[in-house]
């Protein structure tokens, strides 16, 4: 037996030493004698006299007693079986009290609104209804088909020491608070009841101990939360204990404040035994940081645990599901973290909704798959980092609003035609490979938006990149391949390459505005259009096969024609080309021999620049070019690093070239073996001469 059913049994006990009468000072019937309904006016009881400390005060037998004042008795009856406690004592039947004004407290006993036999009605318009030390609180207490009401206006509260029951032992509850509810126990709907509802609404407030929707079997357990109520719970909130529950929430804010380590982890439970169903739709569920699994779902085998995340915003510091069957739907409200965790719960994205995940300053990592195909869109905000590494599907624009997105998987931006990085925020690919098919365009969309890579192994993306935005930026701690068109539609904005990995792009590159390479290497292996200057940071590299059509490079760092560091190509400029910093040439004898080549097509200005030669091996041509111009400017490199023996520079090599040229007729290698044969035979004979 739990520990709520040892309550009950408690209660149930209690609750038969009323028939007794024992140790009670009297058992008082109102009977409206006076007519004022008044429940201060002594005749209007039976036996006349206003129930006092330690009696028994029933109202039934179709009577409506009104408070006003103050006054203690013990138990309050609203609603009873005839003769309660013994022979003649009260008629039995419905009744209702309405405490206007002043406090009307229940002391070291029960409060029973609709007992067995009789429904019962209590009305809080204005004053207070106080319980205080011992017994039960119950609306709806035994008797099928009987039902207890209680209804608390704004101006009203209820003040309850021990543990308050909606529908319990056969009978149905139902409580509603536009008032305030100050409960020191556990609030239990449905102990065994036919219906147990409770509603909180306009600015009501509700502050609970512990609070069970749903805790007996075949019940049907209602809670709902609207307007700008409150409910703050110390302890857990379980949905769906022994019995059903469903919570619908509206507006207002639920606060489950319980911390890690309390008697039942102090989370909210939706499916803990049972059924549990949360339908919230507006409103801000809030759930201790510390809580040891924020939201649970189906706890239990056999239980179901459902949460539909339709509006409002849950804030939670985790989300997992037990040994049951749970389901998480985001329709429109946003999962907002109040700790860094990591969840594998399946997530899915209704159709024609956004879900909205708000990392708020955390990590979190949600590797189970999110679906919704038919899905508006998905939006990322919030400081801190959102992992998405499950096998997704979901579909509509990501949205990243706040903090860095990062890939997981393959499929972890499962289909979409846009994913929008805004103002100041970052998609990081993380070594993931991000196909087109799972995202057509990769939209750098405000000031200060990146692409980068945090993790050292590479990424390669096949998306376009569109950047709608000035001082954008793409780099990273892993390399980056980029075989997607990039492109600002020639808009006029920049393209920046920051950090200290390396770029490649092997499409177009078409900027209207700066491409500025400030970091690390950026390798052009298609054709950058446009008109705006290409300039090369210190300590940076700019190579590459590709072509730079129009624009003027300005390089104070690296220019390394080729591909990729280390192999051999063109690299072509339209434009001028002033280098101050290292052209870097890779050269080799092997085969017919190469060398990578720069090809500028107008003024080529080497006045600062130095040449480093790296030469892979050993070279037998005659000359082998490395630059050509339209003109050059700064007559020679100021250094030339690893020059070969036999070799020099020649500046006006064919006109407008600079190659690399031999000192001295270089033979054939044909040549040279056969001049080594002979030598080798003129040895011989002068061997033999001696």
């Amino acid at each position: 037996m739990n520990a709520n059913w040892k309550v009950m049994a408690a209660a149930l006990a209690t609750v038969g030493a009323l028939g007794s009468g024992l140790g009670r000072a009297a058992t008082k019937s109102f009977d409206n004698g006076d007519g004022n309904q008044q429940w201060t006016t002594g005749p209007n009881w039976n036996p006349d006299g206003t129930p006092g400390a330690g009696d028994i005060a029933i109202v039934d037998g179709g009577q409506t007693a009104l408070f006003n004042g103050a006054s203690t008795t013990g138990a309050i009856v609203v609603g009873a079986p005839a003769n309660l406690t013994g022979a003649g004592s009260n008629p039995g039947g419905a009744g209702a009290l309405d405490v206007q004004s002043g406090t009307l407290t229940a002391d070291n006993d029960n409060i029973l609104i609709g007992f067995n036999d009789g429904d019962g009605l209590v009305v809080v318009s204005g004053g207070t209804l106080a319980h205080t030390n011992g017994g039960i609180f119950a609306v709806g207490f035994a008797g099928d088909g009987r039902t207890g009401t209680l209804s608390v206006s704004a101006s009203g509260s209820v003040n309850n020491s021990t543990d308050f029951y909606i529908g319990a032992n056969g009978a149905s509850g139902s409580a509603t608070f536009a008032g305030t509810l100050n409960n020191a126990g556990s609030i239990i709907q449905g102990s065994g009841g036919a219906v147990a509802d409770l509603t909180v609404l306009g600015s009501g407030v509700v502050n609970t101990s512990q609070h069970f929707v749903g805790n007996g079997n075949s019940v049907v357990a209602n809670l709902t939360i609207q307007d700008t109520a409150t409910i703050n719970v110390t302890g857990q909130l379980t949905v769906g204990f022994n019995g059903g529950g469903a919570v619908s929430m509206t507006g207002g804010a639920l606060n489950v404040n319980g911390a890690a380590g309390g008697p039942a982890g102090d989370n909210l439970w939706v499916g803990r035994v049972a059924g549990g169903t949360f339908a919230q739709s507006g409103g801000v569920v809030t759930i201790n940081p510390t809580a040891s699994y924020g939201l649970r779902l189906a706890e239990g085998a056999g239980s179901v645990g459902i949460y539909n995340l339709a509006g409002g915003t849950l804030v939670t510091p985790g989300i997992s599901i037990g040994a049951g069957t749970g389901a998480f739907t985001l329709g429109g409200g946003t999962l907002e973290a109040n700790n860094s965790f990591t969840s594998s719960v399946p997530i899915a994205v209704s159709t024609g909704a956004n879900g909205i995940v708000n990392t708020a300053g955390n990590n979190v990592t949600l590797s189970g798959p999110i679906t919704g195909a038919t899905a508006a869109g998905f939006f990322k905000q919030g400081t801190g980092t959102l992992l998405l590494s499950g096998d997704n599907t979901f579909g509509g624009d990501k949205i990243v609003d706040g903090g860095t997105l990062s890939l997981g998987s393959a499929t972890a931006l499962g289909t979409t035609t846009n994913v929008y990085i805004n103002l100041g925020t970052i998609l990081d690919p993380n070594g993931q490979t991000v196909g087109a098919a799972n995202a057509t365009n990769l939209v750098l969309n405000g000031a200060g938006a990146q692409i980068f890579n945090f993790s050292p192994t590479g990424s390669t993306i096949g998306s376009a990149i569109v950047i709608q935005a000035a001082d954008t930026a793409v780099g990273g701690t892993g390399d980056l391949v980029l075989n997607g068109v990039v492109s600002d539609s020639l808009r006029g904005f920049s393209f920046n390459k920051t950090s200290d990995n390396t770029l490649t792009v092997n499409n177009t590159l078409s900027i209207g505005g700066p491409v500025n390479v400030l970091g690390g290497a950026l390798y052009l292996n298609g054709t950058r259009t446009g008109l705006g200057q290409l300039t090369v940071a210190n300590g940076a590299t700019f190579g590459g096969s590709g072509t730079v059509a129009s624009s003027n490079i300005v390089a104070a760092g690296n220019v390394a024609p080729g591909a990729a560091a280390g192999s051999i190509g063109t690299l072509t400029a339209g434009a001028n080309v002033d280098l101050n910093g290292l052209l870097l040439v890779d050269i080799t004898g092997a085969g017919l021999g190469s060398t990578d080549l720069l090809a500028v097509g107008g003024v080529l200005d080497i006045g600062g620049a130095s040449l480093n030669l790296n030469v892979l091996s050993g070279l037998d041509d005659a000359a082998y070019v490395i630059a050509t111009y339209g003109s050059l400017t700064g007559g020679a490199f100021s250094s030339v690093n690893n020059l070969p023996v036999g070799y020099t520079i020649d500046y006006g090599y064919l006109g407008n070239s600079i190659a690399l040229t031999a000192t001295a007729a270089v033979p054939e290698p044909t040549a040279i073996a056969m001049i080594g044969i002979a030598a080798v035979g003129l040895l011989g004979r002068r061997r033999r001469a001696c």
